[in-house]
Formats: C-alpha cells, sequence, structure tokens
C-alpha cells in the first residue's frame, strides 16, 4: 500500500486545522485588543441599569459600535472573570479603546460618567423623591412628577405586569426604595425603568397567586403600613389591625394618609380638623383602602401586608418613642392614652 497519499492528506489536514486555530486566535485578539474605531475619536455615552446581565451589555455596546462582537465581549468577560464585576450606571466610553479597555471601563468605580448617587428611603412619596432628583441636578421635578403621572405606565406596562392592572395613571408607590447611580441629564425613561426594575425584583416577585387582596390593594396596604411603622418589627401588628378592620368595614383611621390628602407629608401631629377634609385619601371619612399607595413601600412592609400578625386588635397609637400601644377596644384604646 502506498501510505504517501495517506501522510500527505494527513499532514494537510493537521495543517488546515493548525492554522484554522491560529487563525481564531489571531482574530480573537484582534477582536479584544483593537478598537472597533482606530480613527474615530468620538466618546459616546451609556446607560447600564442596574441588574442588566453581560449578555444585554454586549447588545448595548455593539448597538453603539463600541465593540466589534457580542460573542468575544461574552467570551472575554466570561474567561477573564470580569462577568460579575460589570458595574451599572452612565459611562463615557471611547470608539478608539479595544474592547480589553471597555471591560475595564465598566469595572472602575470612577469609570462612570459624573453618577450622582441617590439614596431613596423607605416611605418616600413621588414628591419626595422629584425633589431629590432635582436638588441633585438630575432632571426637573415638574417633568419627573409630569412622567410619573401621565407617562410611566403607559410606555412601561407592556415590559412590567405589574401595571397592566393599575387601575390609575399615577405610579405612586411603584418606584422601589433604594441607592441609584444616574448622570446628570440621565433621560427620564432610564430613571424610570431603573425604579421599576427594581420594584418588579423586589416586590412584584413576592406576590402569591390567588392572594385575597390585588396586588395594588396590597401595595397600597404596604405603604400604609410603612409609613406608620417606626418600628419595623411592629409592621405584622399594625398589618392586623388594618385588616380587622377591613374585615369589620371600618375606616382605617391612618393619620398618613391624611397627611398625603392635605398635601403635607412629613405631618406628624393630625388635628381633628384635618380629619374632615374631603378626599378619597381621607380614611377617617372612608371605609377601605385609598385609590393610590401614598409611598413607596420596601421589603418588609410589603411582606407584612402579605403576612399580617393573627391578632384581635382595632386600635392603636403611637408613644413618643415611635413604638405602638396596641388595643381591642376603642374603650381600652382610649383609657391606655
Amino acid at each position: 500500500m502506498d501510505i504517501k497519499p495517506i501522510i500527505t492528506s494527513r499532514l494537510f489536514i493537521f495543517g488546515l486545522s493548525g492554522g484554522l486555530f491560529l487563525g481564531g486566535i489571531l482574530f480573537l485578539i484582534v477582536l479584544c485588543f483593537m478598537p472597533p474605531h482606530p480613527g474615530k475619536s468620538e466618546v459616546v455615552r451609556i446607560t447600564i441599569p442596574q441588574g442588566t446581565p453581560a449578555s444585554q451589555i454586549a447588545v448595548l455596546l455593539k448597538e453603539q459600535g463600541i465593540i466589534r462582537s457580542q460573542w468575544a465581549f461574552r467570551l472575554y468577560t466570561h474567561f477573564s472573570g470580569a462577568e460579575n464585576n460589570l458595574r451599572a450606571g452612565t459611562f463615557d466610553l471611547n470608539y478608539t479603546h479595544s474592547l480589553r479597555q471597555t471591560v475595564a471601563d465598566l469595572q472602575e468605580q470612577n469609570g462612570a460618567a459624573s453618577l450622582t448617587k441617590i439614596t431613596i428611603p423607605e416611605g418616600w412619596s413621588l414628591t419626595q423623591i422629584a425633589d431629590l432628583i432635582e436638588q441633585k441636578g438630575i432632571t426637573k421635578k415638574s417633568d419627573f412628577m409630569t412622567f410619573a403621572y401621565k407617562t410611566a405606565k403607559s410606555q412601561f406596562q407592556s415590559r412590567f405586569r405589574f401595571l397592566e392592572s393599575l387601575p390609575t395613571d399615577n405610579i405612586e408607590g411603584y418606584l422601589f426604595p433604594d441607592t441609584y447611580y444616574f448622570a446628570k441629564g440621565t433621560d427620564l425613561p432610564t430613571i424610570f425603568l431603573m425604579m421599576l426594575d427594581q420594584f418588579d425584583k423586589k416586590i412584584w416577585q413576592l406576590y402569591p397567586p390567588n392572594f385575597p387582596l390585588s396586588f395594588h390593594e396590597t401595595v397600597t396596604l404596604a405603604s400604609i403600613i410603612e409609613k406608620e411603622a417606626y418600628f419595623k418589627d411592629e409592621m405584622p401588628t399594625i398589618s392586623s389591625v388594618f385588616y380587622n378592620r377591613l374585615a369589620a368595614q371600618m375606616p382605617l383611621g391612618s393619620c398618613p394618609t391624611v397627611a398625603y390628602a392635605l398635601g403635607e407629608i412629613g405631618k406628624t401631629v393630625i388635628l381633628y380638623a384635618d380629619t374632615q377634609i374631603e378626599s378619597p385619601y381621607n380614611t377617617y371619612r372612608y371605609p377601605g383602602l385609598p385609590p393610590t399607595p401614598i409611598a413607596s413601600p420596601g421589603v418588609r412592609a410589603f411582606n407584612a401586608a402579605l403576612h399580617p400578625a393573627q391578632t384581635s386588635f382595632y386600635y392603636f397609637f403611637a408613644r413618643g418613642n415611635g413604638e405602638h400601644v396596641f388595643s381591642h377596644t376603642y374603650q381600652e384604646h382610649l383609657s391606655r392614652q
């Protein structure tokens, strides 16, 4: 048997395979270490919402021409260990940077473009959030409020299921209280997307099927619990009082709802005259829950709305230190004040 053709064929295949391998390595080196636009000096601003996976970041960067290949980005971030260290925020990225440099930019705390840290406490209203956003120079309060009351629901309801059944265009209570990083001039859809995305992950995912209250009602109740409770461990007991009152068709009698109706969010002392205000948010005059949440509840308040303590309390009042005294009857309630 003449083995020369066989050897020649094998050598050819081996050489071809080796050439393809080396070619692949060279191609990967080009993708990782050569800039996508060497002669293009412009900088492009990219906003990456919190929780965005590396695969979606790759899509954003490719769409803007910052990287040559989504595949190379995924491969490089995975094997370099950067995949889970990519930061959210708004970044100024350079077209002349290689993929390796771009990945480094996205991991650098100081790589973000003029990011401003904004912490939204649990129990803040849309008005308070808008005030802070304006104070930090991100966007105007009036624009923020208009977007929250008229635009956000219609723009995002196809993306977030919890907005589909919202009975109003007002998304009060649906912006999750958390710490965010924004660049000055960040557009309103990006701001709301980040907050609604956190709400989706932290609140909506907790809601069980077939719960007796609708999701909107549960968020509304949670917002009242959030505003009433100074000590978090009292939340389930406060929740039980409201459930007992709802079952008995009694007005909830919540002072924070009256403050909301008055437009005085920080008002802590509610007078009898205040409780006479004509408003669907006045839970002293109208039984049941108000039409919308009165603030953005946190996870513990929402859990308390889902899991009230089992009590026979119908009344409570706060001591000077914020601790509540709970009573079964109105007479007991009066005698303990």
